[in-house]
């Protein structure tokens, strides 16, 4: 059989060095140690951690924001490499291929679910804690934040404070104020608006007149500050010292939940009163739901335009999150996440749907996840369409064309198209060290590509085909 692709013939170079590494290497880290020297002489050695190394540990934990994945159970990586260097980068994946490891991708660690430092198989962190510097350039790419005032205001409502009509009044106009007001809102067993607000007190307190005379907003609870610090306080931050946006680690040690959903219609009130039923039965402090308002320079922005589709015609995103002090007790984690769903599943009627869409920065396993072998596209679509409706195609494309054998994946990473068919099962089994009888998995797998990119080929034709005159 003829297989006229270079392109092709590239990928199935891939698979078989690919293949020829998995079946050989025992994910013995002295090997891929070497690799990383062979590929990176001068200073890498430097950034490398591996479990005998006494800093292995700090280095693992520092950057864990949610305790929940802390556990003995929780898998750790064979090595961590601290990069300083763009080489330090490519040996690491390089030397990664060759041995057959996974790569996770490191920044602050606030994943919700742990997925950029925690894998099923045997894998590497790449770890950015040390990319940390922030360069200018004056003369082509310039930011400026005005030193003005910038007013905050936290007022909170109970129910006997009319709590349900301030949310319905809120939810028909957070999202069409002023572009320099913002106010969040957060639903306990009471309701707290916080606002950030790019102006003085005299314009403001006019303008909540006009828009949100039902909230009672006075000077007295307004607070001016500069922008910098209003960052402080609006995460809630007993320190009014600007050290504290400098910490790595959290202030206190918990393990937490999350999941998310976007409105595109108000609550109605009878809505509300479950959510109130539903904390109270709760009676953890630490249980809340919060409401992001979106509008302004969000409804400008085609959907289609970036990765992120959520745009026009939402009026806030909803995040639930739970946290807790495990100190290893397991039923407690299992009650609060049992509590985040339970929530989750009451608000389905009241958020979005076909498909009901979700945050990707409040990533969510429970939405879907793939497999640890091949997954389709179909399968993949399950989440993929959530977090990015009809854009997830097109970045699938993407993938496709940079990363076909699909070797930075993870379990919500955007799936090749390239299609291994049931070659890929076998490809897995091979991986766990059961012994191959024979090579036509390969046939399989060149026959499935070949007719891959043969379909896209005469797609590509028929799209560029000039209609003949009539």
């Amino acid at each position: 059989m003829k297989y006229p692709s270079p392109y092709l013939t590239v990928v199935v170079i891939g698979l078989l060095f690919s293949l020829a590494s998995s079946a050989s290497h025992t994910h013995d880290h002295e090997h891929f140690l070497q690799c990383l020297q062979l590929q990176n002489s001068t200073s890498i050695s430097e950034v490398v951690y591996t479990p005998s190394n006494s800093s292995y540990s700090s280095i693992l934990h520092f950057s864990i924001q949610n305790h929940r994945f802390l556990s003995k159970t929780t898998p750790k990586p064979l090595v961590i490499v601290t990069p300083l260097h763009a080489s330090h980068v490519q040996a690491t994946i390089i030397c990664s291929q060759l041995h057959g490891l996974q790569i996770r991708t490191r920044s602050g660690g606030h994943d919700f679910e742990g997925v950029s430092y925690i894998s099923q198989l045997p894998f590497v962190i790449i770890d950015l804690i040390n990319y940390r510097n922030i360069e200018v350039d004056a003369e082509t790419r310039t930011a400026w934040v005005q030193a003005g005032a910038t007013i905050v205001f936290r007022v909170e409502r109970t129910l006997e404070q009319n709590a349900t009509i301030l949310i319905m009044k809120w939810q028909n106009v957070a999202s069409k104020l002023h572009e320099d007001l913002a106010i969040r809102l957060e639903l306990t067993t009471k309701a707290k608006f916080e606002a950030l607000f790019l102006g003085g007190k005299d314009k403001l307190i006019p303008l909540m007149q006009e828009r949100f005379p039902e909230l009672g907003l006075v000077k007295e609870d307004c607070t001016e500050m500069s922008w910098i610090e209003s960052t402080v306080y609006m995460v809630g931050s007993s320190s009014k010292s600007l050290q504290v946006l400098l910490q790595r680690t959290p202030s206190l040690p918990q393990s937490y939940k999350g999941k998310s959903d976007f409105l595109k219609h108000p609550i109605p009130e009878s809505g509300l009163e479950g959510i109130w039923q539903l904390f109270k039965e709760n009676g953890d402090k630490f249980a809340f739901m919060e409401l992001f308002p979106y509008g302004g320079i969000m409804d400008q922005i085609p959907q289609s335009k970036l990765p992120f589709p959520h745009r026009s015609g939402n009026l806030c995103l909803v995040g639930y999150l739970d946290s807790w002090d495990q100190h290893g007790r397991d039923e407690v984690a299992q009650k609060q996440i049992k509590w985040i769903t339970r929530i989750y599943s009451y608000m389905e009627p009241f958020a979005s749907n076909s498909p009901r869409a979700a945050y990707l920065n409040y990533r969510d396993l429970d939405i879907g996840v793939n497999n640890i072998g091949y997954t389709s596209y179909e399968q993949a679509s399950l989440w993929g369409l959530k977090y990015f409706k009809n854009n997830f195609n097109r970045l699938a494309n993407v993938k496709t064309k940079v990363d076909p054998l699909n070797f930075f994946r993870y379990k919500q990473s955007i799936p090749s198209l390239m299609k291994f068919c049931s070659c890929e099962n076998r490809v897995a089994e091979k991986f766990r060290g059961e012994e191959m009888q024979d090579n036509s998995y390969l046939d399989e797998f060149m026959e499935g590509t070949h007719s891959f990119y043969k379909n896209k080929r005469n797609k590509a034709k028929s799209n560029t085909q000039v209609p003949e005159d009539n």
